[in-house]
């Protein structure tokens, strides 16, 4: 059978970079999978990291590109007087949880564009035996198949 080299999208790195996912891949890396897979699970789930780490620097640049920013020092006060956010000129205007964008369609394109790169790990996929290997759940699986060449 011939070889495949991983190919991973940006798209994978944000699945596989939540909290929630990095339980399931620690929950992975401890199932005792034969040496073979996993020595090569441990290389995979080694390089991952550092490839999401570009792509996140690269998706807060497009996030800074195109935020909006304050045009003037400020503060924003409570019912009683009390200052509870401010502001620098210069600094993105945010929620605590999503910032406002200047041109949501030309970011979305752009943004678009960065999830769908492709990304090589110059890893070759694993035979996958799921007869061989330990019982896995249906999250971990969702989190292993772009990475498995699966063999019954």
């Amino acid at each position: 059978m011939k070889s495949e080299m991983i190919k991973v999208k940006n798209e994978y790195l944000d699945t596989i970079s939540t909290e929630a996912n990095d339980l399931i891949v620690k929950a992975i890396i401890k199932k005792d999978f034969t040496p073979k897979v996993s020595y090569w699970l441990a290389m995979v789930f080694d390089k991952i990291p550092s490839i999401a780490k570009v792509y996140a620097s690269e998706r807060q640049k497009k996030i800074e590109k195109y935020a909006k920013r304050y045009e003037a020092d400020g503060e924003e006060k409570d019912k009683n007087g009390n200052v509870v956010n401010s502001w620098k000129k210069g600094d993105i205007v945010s929620d605590g949880q999503s910032v406002s964008l200047t041109d949501i369609k030309a970011f979305s394109e752009e943004l678009n564009e960065l999830v769908e790169i492709e990304n090589k790990l110059d890893i070759e996929r694993i035979p996958f035996d799921l007869n061989e290997e330990p019982k896995c759940t249906i999250e971990e699986m969702r989190l292993l198949i772009p990475l498995i060449r699966v063999e019954e």
